[in-house]
């Protein structure tokens, strides 16, 4: 048989392909599940919006200056004594490995 995609419809535990198999009874596969978008779950036509798009409500959002932040606040922990710190300012010791 090879490989193929087929759909199916999850119910009660079960997966039901929407077309017969043509496989023995007892036989072992292997399957890759993937999700279908659900349109009452996603706002399809918002994910279908140019990158440019996105990157203008992110620009809306302050969320670039979120980041920035963030950045900051990670290369001001890597020079001081906090555990996120070098190895050598967790352990109180200088590049040499002295106390």
């Amino acid at each position: 048989m090879g490989s193929r995609v087929v759909e199916a419809e999850y119910e009660k535990g079960m997966l039901e392909p929407s077309t017969p198999l043509t496989l023995r009874p007892g036989e072992r596969v292997h399957l890759i599940v993937m999700r279908q978008p659900d349109p009452k779950r996603w706002d399809l036509s918002r994910l279908a919006e140019s990158p440019a798009a996105h990157e203008a409500v992110l620009a809306e959002q302050d969320l670039e200056g979120w980041a920035a932040n963030v950045d900051e606040e990670d290369r001001q922990a890597a020079t001081c004594n906090s555990p996120v710190g070098s190895p050598e300012k967790n352990l109180g010791l200088d590049r040499r490995g002295n106390g």
